[in-house]
């Protein structure tokens, strides 16, 4: 089962990273993660910049090399990101695949679209990967959901039919949106006789403006009040997002449970950078409370 559980996500060190640095991200990232055992995983994303042609490049460390030197000190599995419209093709992705349940035994993968829906990737598609991934028993398949975007719970279906057995969300930092997603999506799996995948809501905790403006650019979606909210006072930003991001939690946990919904949630929490771990422990703390987990 995937309810109930919590994730951490962490961004992998810059490729040219000398080892003594990436022994002291590992540290820190331990360090975090001894002190929170209602951790359940690690969730390690797949960070991407692409030209205007949709050609990708890679600037961090492989999600898995880093995974293995995390999962080795904290003893916890590992969840890695696959942007898999950036596979040369499907053998590619396939030998990827392999790699990483028979190589590096990480049984939990995230596969992730492109940046950009109006571009044409040579790769695969996220359904695509998810077919392939079928062949796979011990595979845990995941993808993302984005409650703003238009036909969403379509879209959700489809991954889910097509093999997906939990999402990540993007970053929530309003409650409306993930709301009617919960509510129309577990409708529409009761029509189709479909077992919901599960959902990990997503937070993170925003320190400085240039946070903020990064999570914008991510496209997370803050309405004006919110924006006003955390950044009234620019040296309380880190406490307004982690009480802020409580109360997102508890909105959509009240909604759940007035709407006697059954869909299974769980929480991932971002770390955004390294800087952001402390704020980022406190986020889990209090959420964890919120969430019922100790």
């Amino acid at each position: 089962m995937l309810g109930n559980k919590i994730m951490l996500e962490v961004p992998s060190p810059a490729q040219q990273a000398s080892m003594k640095a990436i022994s002291q991200t590992v540290e820190k990232i331990a360090t975090t993660l001894h002190a929170l055992p209602c951790v359940d995983w690690i969730n390690i994303p797949e960070i991407i910049e692409e030209n205007h042609e949709g050609k990708p490049l890679y600037r961090n460390m492989d999600t898995r090399d880093f995974g293995i030197l995390l999962r080795a000190t904290v003893q916890k599995p590992l969840a890695v990101n696959k942007v898999v419209v950036h596979s040369s093709s499907a053998q590619d992705f396939e030998t990827w695949l392999k790699d990483t349940l028979l190589a590096y035994n990480i049984e939990n993968t995230i596969f992730v679209g492109g940046n950009n829906n109006t571009t044409k990737y040579s790769g695969i598609s996220v359904l695509e990967a998810n077919k392939i991934a079928q062949q796979y028993s011990a595979l845990q398949v995941g993808n993302i959901a984005i409650p703003e975007r238009t036909h969403e719970v379509e879209r959700m279906i489809a991954k889910t039919e097509s093999g997906c057995k939990f999402f990540t969300t993007q970053i929530l930092f309003e409650s409306n949106k993930i709301n009617s997603v919960l509510q129309e999506y577990e409708k529409t799996c009761t029509e189709k006789n479909l077992k919901p995948a599960t959902v990990f809501l997503t937070f993170a905790p925003v320190t400085t403006l240039e946070d903020v403006h990064f999570v914008k650019w991510l496209g997370a979606q803050l309405s004006a009040e919110t924006e006003q909210k955390l950044t009234k006072e620019p040296e309380q930003i880190g406490l307004k997002s982690v009480e802020h991001a409580n109360q997102v939690l508890n909105e959509i946990l009240h909604f759940r449970e007035q709407n006697k919904l059954s869909i299974p949630v769980s929480l991932n929490i971002e770390t955004l950078a390294l800087r952001n771990l402390p704020t980022t422990k406190q986020m889990v703390d209090k959420l964890s409370k919120s969430f019922g987990k100790k």
